[in-house]
């Protein structure tokens, strides 16, 4: 009875200091990651695939970087799939370039433009191109199943 009141108080104490518990810190490794990557664009980071979701055209890179935007790279080499979602219609200028962990693109039937060097350098195995694309520059730089 005297173990289970100390527990209890631990467990009080811990719960009320903000420390994490054991069981909280695997919640956290397993939250999904989310930001904006352009004006009306956003990312979610899940099982190792980026989804980019929202309309519109997604700023060049160094544009995004200026204004906050495309934070999808502070998790770079933790996904190895992108899915750009029904309504973006535009890749930015490098926006995924030099990052070798790229293996699967989707891209959606409303891309109209892929900026240059997007996906310049990367790995990308497989990528399927919108039939409406009406501008393409330096896809990547190694030989794709296109």
């Amino acid at each position: 009875m005297k173990h289970q009141i100390i527990s209890i108080v631990c467990c009080l104490a811990v719960a009320l200091s903000g420390i994490p518990a054991v069981g909280a810190v695997s919640t956290v490794a397993a939250a999904t990651l989310s930001d904006t990557c352009g004006p009306q664009i956003t990312w979610e980071l899940r099982d190792h695939t980026l989804y980019l979701t929202g309309s519109g055209a997604m700023d060049d890179l160094d544009v995004a970087v200026n204004h906050g935007f495309a934070s999808f790279h502070d998790v770079i080499g933790l996904f190895d799939t992108i899915v750009i979602g029904e309504g973006i219609t535009s890749i930015g200028e490098r926006a995924f370039k030099d990052y070798d962990g790229i293996r699967t693109v989707i891209l959606p039937d409303s891309l109209r433009e892929i900026g240059a060097y997007a996906f310049y350098n990367t790995g990308i195995h497989s990528i399927t191109l919108p039939q409406n694309l009406e501008k393409s520059v330096h896809l990547p730089s190694r030989p794709v199943k296109i």
